[in-house]
């Protein structure tokens, strides 16, 4: 694997990671609980991390 592809992987990771926080950025706990719709953009993004984290492991 070319460093390149690493590092788009990494920059995959980083976004998502951004994303969740801008999300979650002032909200409580509860809050969360009560918005479907950002708990499930969240893990959406969880998702995205795990396969970035995937490839570069199994591309190595």
């Amino acid at each position: 694997m070319s460093k390149r592809e690493v590092k788009l992987y990494l920059t995959d990771i980083d976004d998502a990671v951004s994303t969740i926080q801008s999300y979650t950025k002032d909200m409580t706990y509860e809050q969360l609980l009560a918005d479907r719709k950002t708990r499930e953009a969240i893990i959406l993004n969880f998702v995205v991390i795990g396969e970035a984290t995937k490839n570069m492991v199994c591309s190595s």
